[in-house]
């Protein structure tokens, strides 16, 4: 069920477990992080490749009863500048929201879903894992890039709690 910001924070404080799954939706990776189930502090999960998704059946139905979330928060850039690639990241990012709530509702499976302003996000995490990281370690560019996206799903829900 898709609800305003404010209403899943009310909405959060009468529920026993307060457990809220994170996602930074991006048209190649999509970073995730999940809180602790007082929704006290976040720790990012292992980001998920779009192309493991298609080929893997009822992949976010799996996902969320394995974490069993009250919430889902998604980032959604509100930038003030308007240009074609903000607007059809905003777009793609709705289209899999309602996707991701008809299959939930197809389950039965009743969770909140809710949008956060994801602004700056992916850059602070950036800035995150370069002072994490020795720059001797070895890790590839694009396992660099898929760890910022569930950084920035971190700080999605960081922002929200």
């Amino acid at each position: 069920m898709i609800v305003n910001c404010n209403k899943l924070k009310e909405i959060i404080t009468t529920e026993k477990n307060k457990t809220i799954l994170g996602i930074d939706w991006g048209k190649k990776c999509i970073g995730l992080a999940i809180t602790d189930e007082n929704a006290t502090f976040t720790i990012p999960i292992k980001p998920v490749i779009q192309n493991e998704i298609r080929q893997k059946e009822n992949f976010w139905t799996n996902l969320i009863k394995e974490y069993n979330p009250t919430a889902i928060i998604i980032g959604l850039p509100e930038h003030k500048e308007k240009d074609g690639y903000k607007n059809e990241t905003i777009e793609s990012i709705k289209e899999f929201t309602n996707k991701l709530n008809e299959e939930l509702i197809s389950e039965n499976i009743e969770k909140y879903i809710s949008f956060i302003n994801e602004a700056g996000t992916s850059k602070s995490a950036e800035e995150m894992q370069n002072n994490l990281l020795d720059n001797e370690a070895k890790i590839t560019r694009k396992k660099k890039k898929e760890n910022i996206n569930s950084l920035s799903a971190k700080l999605i829900l960081d922002r929200f709690i």
